[in-house]
């Protein structure tokens, strides 16, 4: 019964120190990951685990969306996320955005 106010209790202090801190850290992770090219997108992916059929899907889906090939990390992050939205089941769908978060990360 008192789970509603212990949740705004909790989770308030948190929201507030979220909405008063800085995004610099993930600006910087961003331009930096836009920055960084990928020599073989094929093999970049295909180390990160993602099966062949993956692979095309997420390199197709980028075409599509941008209307180039994949270049840069922020490229593949994105193609990745995109591709995700496609995925029926939602367990699968989150661990395929989960790792293209992970690819954002290779810029830090």
């Amino acid at each position: 019964s008192g789970a509603p106010d212990r949740w705004i209790d909790v989770v308030q202090p948190q929201i507030a120190a979220m909405a008063q801190s800085s995004a610099h850290g993930i600006e910087l992770m961003i331009a930096a990951s836009q920055q960084k090219k990928i020599d073989d997108v094929n093999a970049f992916l295909k180390s990160r685990q993602f099966s062949g059929a993956q692979i095309e899907g997420i390199r197709a889906t980028h075409a599509i969306e941008e209307g180039r090939p994949i270049e840069t990390l922020w490229d593949a992050q994105v193609a990745v996320t995109a591709f995700a939205r496609g995925i029926e089941h939602q367990d699968a769908r989150v661990e395929m955005e989960r790792a293209g978060g992970a690819i954002l990360q290779l810029a830090a």
